[in-house]
C-alpha cells in the first residue's frame, strides 16, 4: 500500500488541475509521470484498464476521473475546501464539475482523437473543422460565467486548476484564446498562483525533487507493483 496519495499523470492533459490542486491543500502526495506510450501498454492498464489520466492511487485504491480525484482531495483537505451538501455552492459545484467533463472535455475529442469516430485518415481533417464550432460553443459558456466572476465559484476552488488546464486546449485548436477575454484573463490570475506554476514545472520536468508535502516521483513499474 502508498503510504501517501500518488497521482499518475501525462504532462498537456488535465492532470495538471489535480496536481495543483493537491499542492495547494498541503495534504502528502507523490507523483508519477506516465507517457503517452505507457499509458497504452500493460503496467499502466494495471493502474486503469482504460488508459486514461489522471488516477490516483489512495490507501489501497485507485481512482479515476478528474471530478472523483479533486473532490476527494478536497474532502481530506478539510471542510473550507469543500461546499456542504445541499447549498448552492455545492449545487454549483457538481453542475460544473459534470459540465466540464462532459461539456467542456468532450468537445475536444472529435479534433484530438479523430480515430474514435472516423478509420479514415483522408477524413480526419473535416472532422476537426466540424469539432471547432462546438469548441467554441463551449469557450463561450465559460466565457459567460466568467465574464461575472474572478474564479469559477465565490472564491478560488477546485474549479479553478481543473478549468485552467483544459483551457490550454484552444490554443492548439485556434492558435489563441483572444476571443474569450474573461478566460485568458481567468487563465492570467491563474498563472500568478505558487501552486499553478508548481505544477506546470512538474509537467516541464523542472520539478522531480521532494518539496514540502510533494514526496517526489515514483516511476510507473514501482508505483503499479504496490497497488
Amino acid at each position: 500500500m502508498l503510504v501517501a496519495m500518488l497521482l499518475f499523470y501525462t504532462p498537456g492533459t488535465c492532470a495538471l488541475g489535480c496536481i495543483a490542486w493537491l499542492r495547494f491543500t498541503k495534504l502528502g502526495f507523490s507523483l508519477c509521470h506516465v507517457t503517452r506510450d505507457e499509458r497504452f501498454g500493460p503496467v499502466y492498464r494495471r493502474v486503469n484498464p482504460r488508459s486514461q489520466v489522471p488516477a490516483m492511487a489512495v490507501e489501497g485504491r485507485v481512482l479515476t476521473e478528474n471530478a472523483a480525484i479533486l473532490l476527494h482531495i478536497a474532502a481530506r483537505a478539510g471542510a473550507e475546501h469543500l461546499p456542504a451538501d445541499g447549498t448552492t455552492a455545492r449545487d454549483d459545484l457538481n453542475f460544473w464539475l459534470s459540465w466540464l467533463d462532459s461539456g467542456f472535455h468532450v468537445a475536444f475529442y472529435p479534433f484530438f482523437k479523430p480515430q474514435r469516430y472516423l478509420p479514415d485518415e483522408a477524413r480526419h481533417p473535416d472532422l476537426r473543422e466540424a469539432a471547432k464550432p462546438v469548441i467554441r460553443d463551449a469557450y463561450d459558456t465559460l466565457e459567460r460565467h466568467l465574464s461575472k466572476h474572478d474564479f469559477m465559484q465565490d472564491a478560488y476552488g477546485l474549479l479553478d486548476p481543473y478549468v485552467f488546464a483544459m483551457t490550454r486546449w484552444g490554443m492548439t485548436v485556434f492558435g489563441s484564446i483572444e476571443d474569450w477575454p474573461a478566460v485568458q484573463a481567468h487563465r492570467e490570475r491563474m498563472l500568478e498562483r505558487e501552486e499553478l506554476r508548481f505544477a506546470l514545472a512538474v509537467e516541464a520536468g523542472e520539478q522531480r525533487a521532494a518539496d514540502g508535502p510533494y514526496l517526489g516521483h515514483v516511476d510507473l513499474a514501482t508505483a503499479a507493483a504496490k497497488l
